[in-house]
């Protein structure tokens, strides 16, 4: 790009003054080749031997936000100014921010900017509990983001809520907006909820978010997990309130949405996205391999290549818009500088609306037709360096936070109401609410008293997020909850312990641990429904070989149930002897295996049997080596019917061969429609990036190779 520009720049004149701006970080992989240009010498050598002279009327000027990199012989061949944020007047940028909003509205804005923004920008920042870190300036574009257009006092109080308080945590948002609503005088309709608090243009009055209950759920809403229906709780309709303006056609602007693991982000963005008129999203799954390119590679495939009078854009394929969502945004690994690939790039695009390329031609982005949205947690924002407050003051910045414990349990009665009603739909006491909305409690109280018992300070895995309330209400659909029991009631605990075991138990390390959970799981279905349940469940194991009906051999093609094959219950024998038939059959095609048939093998087997049969399903298996998890693996696979799939290390294994195998189970997966696993030991990792790759799989359902489909199991 510099030889270019060098050579762009020695067709003028010499009485012309030009500039070579070079706007990003700095580091000495480029930087130190200058040094000769920067010194009397003024001479550039390229790596090819060619040699560019600069004349006196060639100046560089280097715009960066960190100097850490750069070496002494660089930085004593330049001058130096420091622009911090103790220089920068918030009044001349309000000014200016007031100059473009529509004369109608600008006296009343330019009077409240100067009662209530200020004091508010004062506030925030002593208060100093922002989640993203940002700079002055983009806090305050953050406050005006939201003041745009505004024509009253009441809407004006709860946007500047929403601008400023949006990049706080959620303790310092509340109060935030308690004092908003003071140095206003407004009175709330909900005290206790001030952040509930919305303007209604019709009423010209503050009301508060109250609940919508959807009408009634139907089980093929809940078919695929990717796309559950959205429930319209306070919390998620504020959230919607406060990027919705960012995505009008009228404010576009970049933002990310940052908030821990589980909290609806995804979700919240979809349901959001779905509601854009002729909208097309770009969905970028970053891992840590993710770069502009890739970037590039999705616009491809969305975008049509233009020619205009300004040069070649971008413009969507099939409509009028074109939202790039980059979901993890935080994941692309840095280099060893410290500098972010796909950062930097963003970074470009987002201040001028194109990108150069390595022809030394420029490619544009329509403002109209262009827009990024960015997600992250709170644990990888604070786990990676790659971003910076610099490319955070170019977007705008919301925190979102987990819903409460009523929110939880509105949302979860609503999923579990079409669940009963298909096996208990001839129960006359599982017909009413009022069971389902209790039983949505009992879950959420064992989720919230497991999720503060065991925590990531304990073991890194201890993770517990709505997610897994969602899993364990799905999971209902795989078993019969009218069966094996004379009290309808005692039979659905017993399946939903058993589920809890699984989802909550098996991850559990110490003896002391699974004790205590066992305990917590005991008092809330004792407590809330006066249940012995629990007592029965010693001897009894689900697997699909119990099921009435999907238990057996896949055919090929055949896919699997949306969540998975039907379970049902074998005692201890009953599953000994299914096992020890399976065994017998996989030591014909395969290899004999020795394997005694105690109680822990076949609990071991059922839990394994649960997970490869459903869509997607992966397991960590975690202990100590000859305890029979690569047995378990295999024979559970071939009972199924499954291609059993794992990577033949050699001394030259590399990055290419695991790419190739990789390429292999997706074609026997997506091209052949067989269901495969995908069987990883922790001996196979010979390289750091094959993790890397593997939990991009994982986690998005993709990697840079091909798409990864659900017939696909990662064990």
């Amino acid at each position: 790009m510099l030889k270019g520009s060098a050579l762009m720049l020695a067709l003028c004149v010499p009485e012309v003054s030009s500039w070579i701006i070079c706007d990003g970080d700095i580091d000495p992989e480029w930087i130190e080749s200058l040094n000769s240009v920067l010194d009397d010498n003024r001479l550039l050598t390229m790596p090819s031997g060619e040699r560019i002279q600069f004349g006196p009327n060639v100046n560089f000027v280097f715009e960066t936000h960190d100097l850490s990199c750069a070496s002494p012989a660089t930085i004593s061949r330049m001058g130096m100014i420091f622009l911090s944020d103790e220089d920068t007047d918030v009044s001349a940028l309000v000014k200016s921010w007031l100059k473009g909003q529509p004369d109608e509205c600008r006296s009343n804005l330019e009077n409240w900017m100067g009662d209530y923004f200020h004091r508010g920008l004062d506030w925030v920042l002593k208060q100093n509990d922002l989640v993203v870190e940002t700079s002055l300036v983009g806090t305050v574009l953050n406050g005006l983001s939201h003041l745009s257009g505004v024509t009253e006092r009441g809407q004006f109080v709860v946007s500047l809520i929403r601008g400023l308080g949006g990049n706080l945590n959620l303790k310092s948002r509340q109060d935030f907006a308690k004092e908003v609503l003071v140095w206003a005088r407004e009175s709330p309709p909900d005290p206790r909820k001030p952040l509930d608090t919305y303007f209604d243009p019709e009423s010209g009055r503050l009301c508060v978010y109250t609940l919508e209950r959807p009408d009634g759920l139907s089980l093929e809403e809940l078919t695929h997990t990717h796309t559950l229906p959205v429930i319209q709780t306070p919390d998620m309709q504020r959230g919607l309130h406060c990027f919705s303006h960012w995505l009008s056609s009228q404010h576009r602007q970049p933002f990310i949405l940052v908030g821990p693991e589980g909290c609806g982000k995804g979700m919240l963005l979809r349901y959001a996205f779905s509601r854009l008129r002729s909208t097309q999203v770009a969905v970028v799954h970053c891992s840590a391999q993710t770069s502009s390119r890739h970037v590039l590679q999705k616009l491809s495939q969305t975008c049509l290549l233009l020619s205009s009078n300004t040069g070649r854009a971008y413009r969507p394929k099939h409509c009028e818009n074109l939202v790039l969502y980059l979901k993890d945004i935080n994941l692309p690994k840095p280099d060893k500088w410290g500098t972010s690939n796909l950062i930097a790039f963003l970074q470009q695009v987002h201040t001028t609306l194109q990108y150069s390329t390595v022809h030394y031609n420029t490619l544009q982005f329509s403002i109209l037709q262009y827009s990024t949205i960015q997600s992250c947690s709170t644990a990888q924002l604070s786990s990676h360096t790659c971003t910076h407050a610099r490319t955070h003051t170019l977007t705008l910045a919301l925190f979102s936070s987990y819903p409460d414990r009523e929110q939880l349990q509105t949302i979860y009665s609503a999923y579990l109401q079409p669940v009963l009603q298909r096996s208990l739909g001839s129960q006359a006491a599982w017909a009413s609410t009022g069971k389902t909305h209790q039983l949505a409690g009992s879950l959420v109280q064992v989720y919230e008293q497991v999720k503060a018992k065991f925590t990531v300070d304990d073991h890194s895995h201890y993770l517990f997020t709505p997610c897994v309330l969602t899993q364990w209400v799905l999971s209902l659909l795989r078993y019969d909850l009218s069966a094996g029991n004379c009290n309808i009631t005692d039979s659905v605990l017993e399946v939903v312990a058993y589920e809890a075991k699984r989802l909550f138990r098996d991850r559990l390390v110490s003896s002391k641990d699974i004790h205590s959970f066992d305990n917590i799981l005991s008092s809330v279905i004792r407590g809330d429904w006066g249940s012995d349940a629990l007592d029965n469940m010693t001897d009894g194991f689900y697997v699909t070989w119990g099921a009435s009906e999907g238990g057996g051999v896949m055919a090929p093609g055949q896919s699997l149930p949306p969540h998975g094959k039907s379970l049902g219950r074998l005692d201890f024998a009953d599953l000994r002897q299914v096992i020890h038939k399976g065994a017998v059959l996989y030591g014909r095609d395969n290899r004999e295996l020795d394997l005694l048939l105690f109680w822990e093998v076949c609990h071991f087997v059922s839990r394994v049997d649960r997970v490869l049969s459903r869509p997607g399903g992966s397991l960590l298996l975690a202990g100590r080596s000859g305890v029979g998890r690569r047995t378990a693996t295999c024979l559970v696979s071939h009972m199924h019917g499954y291609t059993l799939y794992t990577p033949k290390i050699s001394r030259g294994y590399s990055l290419k061969h695991f790419n190739n195998d990789l390429k292999n189970v997706m074609q026997l997966a997506g091209l052949d429609g067989q269901q495969v696993v995908l069987l990883l030991e922790d001996y196979q990792f010979v390289h750091p990036a094959f993790l890397e790759m593997v939990n991009s799989l994982l986690s998005s359902g993709q990697s840079h190779i091909n798409n990864y489909t659900n017939g696909i199991h990662n064990v």
